[in-house]
């Protein structure tokens, strides 16, 4: 096989391992995927609000109340920073939880 064959054929592996690890490890839930995963009882629900996880960072907040300048409340993105390294002379107490929603009915 060629150099330049080969180098396209690793390539192409490289993006279909990549490809199918997003499918399974990403939280899609619409459509085929979404179905497949549950099916297949790889999709567990940690998020959801009667899950151990929102639960137990419920009840660590519920721990931790104080007084704080500013409360940042969120998803994923909101839990995942440090704030006080961002806003170091600011005493402000990080609420957020993975998986949270604010959907309105």
């Amino acid at each position: 096989m060629q150099p330049k064959l080969l180098l396209i054929a690793a390539l192409a592996a490289i993006l279909l391992v990549a490809f199918v690890s997003g499918l399974l490890v990403g939280d899609w839930k619409p459509g085929i995927v979404g179905t497949l995963k549950a099916r297949l009882g790889v999709q567990e629900r940690m998020f959801d609000y009667e899950g151990p996880y929102y639960q137990s960072k419920l009840a660590f907040f519920r721990q931790t109340a104080g007084v704080a300048d500013a409360v940042m409340l969120g998803h994923a993105l909101t839990e995942g920073i440090d704030w006080r390294e961002l806003f170091p002379d600011v005493k402000i107490f990080n609420r957020g939880i993975s998986g949270d929603t604010s959907g309105c009915s």
